[in-house]
This record gives C-alpha cells, sequence and structure tokens, in this order.
C-alpha cells in the first residue's frame, strides 16, 4: 500500500500530468510538492496532510531550497528532454496523421 515504481526522468517535461493519479499538471508543482515532503489536500474526499500519512516513505522529509537551487534543479529536469527523441516517427503516437511530404 502506497508503493510505487518510479518512472523515467527522461521526457519529464513532456508527461504530464504527474504522480500516480495524474493529479499534477506540471512538474514544477510536484517538485515544490516534494520539496514541501508531501501533499496537502484541502479539499475532496481525502483531506489532510500527507506528510502525516503513517504510509508516507520515511526518506521524503521537506527540503529547503534557495531560488537559485530551485531554478537549477528544474533546470536539469529540463535538460532530460530529449528532442530526437521525441521528433522521431518510429516512435511517435500511432494514431497521428502522418506528416505531409
Amino acid at each position: 500500500m502506497g508503493r510505487y515504481r518510479t518512472p523515467s526522468l527522461r521526457n519529464v517535461a513532456l508527461t504530464g500530468p504527474y504522480l500516480h493519479d495524474g493529479t499534477e499538471l506540471t512538474f514544477e508543482r510536484v517538485v515544490q510538492l516534494h520539496l514541501r515532503g508531501g501533499r496537502l489536500v484541502a479539499v475532496g474526499p481525502y483531506p489532510g496532510d500527507g506528510r502525516l500519512s503513517p504510509l508516507r516513505d520515511a526518506r521524503l522529509v521537506p527540503v529547503a531550497l534557495s531560488t537559485t537551487e530551485l531554478h537549477e534543479l528544474e533546470s536539469f529536469l529540463l535538460a532530460l528532454t530529449d528532442p530526437a527523441f521525441i521528433a522521431n516517427p518510429r516512435i511517435g503516437n500511432p494514431f497521428r496523421d502522418p506528416a505531409p511530404p
């Protein structure tokens, strides 16, 4: 209960929505959630502070980053985007119309 496989960070800027349930739309919000040490759910069927969950991994602790460090972390994550990989038609969307000649 509460365990998930972690996907690759390759092309993370292009793979939203994020988290196991798709509730975060941007990876910037996911980074903030993890820096906080857990999710705070104010409304909905399961409100509460994720930092207090008995199922939360003890290694997920609040982390304070400076604005510069946060910018560097986001820049690193963006740098994992591979334009050649995402432009390769062999691994693209099979339901998309082919590019015009």
